[in-house]
């Protein structure tokens, strides 16, 4: 949070950490109102956005409020990476999400095979069961994760 603020301030120290110092506080306050199982990491970056908007709304200083939310518009590669980093976190809390839903054999099965990259012999070495059970387990596996994130995509979705 510290480095986008002091970008935002343009280099400016203390003005940086008033600015988080802010956007904790606002945080803490609204803690009550976060939503256990969202992005965490992104809803403290949007309360830092929204204090350094108010900042520039105390100070009157209308040409960067402007610029900022033509900056949002236009797609500025900062915000687009912040956005493209808050989905890679999302899609990895929905996959933790759905292996943990998986029985447990077809979820090992899959972190050794597709999560730490073995083959299919040393996955079944290590689970001491045939390499055919190996094989079905990942097919069967595969195909119960794609079930579950599509559950878990489906109750997002907006209706």
């Amino acid at each position: 949070m510290f480095r986008l603020a002091r970008s935002l301030m343009r280099g400016n120290r203390a003005d940086a950490e008033d600015l988080v110092q802010d956007a904790v506080l606002r945080a803490f306050q609204a803690f009550p109102r976060f939503r256990p199982g969202t992005n965490l990491r992104a809803w403290l970056f949007r309360i830092l956005r929204n204090s350094y908007v108010d900042l520039l709304r105390r100070k009157g200083r209308q040409a960067e409020l402007a610029d900022l939310e033509e900056a949002s518009a236009e797609h500025d590669p900062a915000v687009e990476e912040f956005r493209a980093q808050a989905a890679r976190e999302r899609a990895e809390a929905d996959l933790e999400s759905a292996l943990a839903q998986l029985p447990a054999e077809h979820r090992l099965t899959l972190l050794l095979v597709d999560g730490e990259g073995m083959r299919y012999e040393e996955a079944a070495e290590i689970m001491e069961c045939p390499i055919g059970t190996v094989r079905s387990r990942v097919h069967r596996g595969r195909h119960l994760l794609r079930q579950c994130l599509l559950e878990i995509w489906r109750g997002r979705a907006p209706s």
